[in-house]
């Protein structure tokens, strides 16, 4: 007797609620990514010689100036040891005439602002004593005792162009902060001197901050004092 044989016939696999799925999850997963951007600043850290010394070194034709830029709550501390700043006494650069104060002030003091925290700030908008309130006092700013630190950006961009006209072919700064001085301070005052402007002085903040860069003849930004050194300043 023949045995019967029982054939089964296998339906295609429906893929279309697997790629429906997948199209769905593609978008999906693309808005979850997040993209940082990393911004590069030129700092350079001190050097130290280990070399052995020459009996006979040879004397630089011109010293440097070593500009200095130290900076506090209480403002800009600029001083330079290998020249004359415009507008310095040259009496007093030379340390010959101790006529200023013993502990003399900054060279471009902090101006107070607004309130920041506390009374009078809207309560969604606290940030906290000593620390970043972009909102209530500007980028590179901080609130201490409920008022806002506020940095003279533009007069230390005019200064800095002052003495770029003295001294041309410099463009090293040496740069130290306290440590109640926040990165973003920091961050706030190379940009301030590191490209000239299209003015050499900005009475206000605004227009200083929305002023163009000035380019030379082959169209690239004018340089002040691009090369930053961090150093601890006492």
């Amino acid at each position: 007797m023949k045995k019967l044989r029982e054939e089964i016939h296998l339906d295609d696999l429906n893929l279309v609620p697997i790629m429906g799925l997948i199209v769905i999850l593609i978008p999906m997963l693309l808005l979850m990514v997040v993209f940082t951007q990393i911004g590069v600043i030129n700092i350079n850290a001190p050097k130290l010689s280990v070399g052995p010394a020459t009996d006979d070194p040879e004397e630089p034709d011109k010293k440097p100036l070593n500009l200095t830029i130290g900076i506090s709550e209480k403002g800009y501390t600029i001083a330079a040891t290998g020249g004359i700043l415009p507008g310095q006494d040259p009496a007093a650069a030379a340390g010959a005439a101790p006529a200023a104060p013993a502990n003399p002030g900054p060279t471009l003091p902090s101006k107070p602002g607004g309130p920041c925290d506390g009374p009078g700030t809207k309560a969604d908008q606290f940030c906290g004593d000593g620390n970043a309130c972009p909102k209530q006092c500007g980028d590179g700013n901080v609130c201490r005792n409920n008022q806002c630190i506020i940095w003279d950006y533009p007069a230390l961009y005019t200064r800095m162009v002052e003495i770029k006209e003295a001294y041309p072919d410099e463009s090293l700064v040496n740069m130290g902060a306290d440590d109640t001085v926040r990165f973003g301070t920091l961050v706030a005052t190379m940009d301030a001197i590191r490209v000239r402007l299209q003015k050499d002085a900005y009475p206000e903040f605004k227009d200083f901050e929305g002023a163009e860069f000035k380019r030379n003849a082959d169209g690239m930004p004018e340089l002040l004092f691009s090369d930053v050194v961090m150093a601890v300043i006492q």
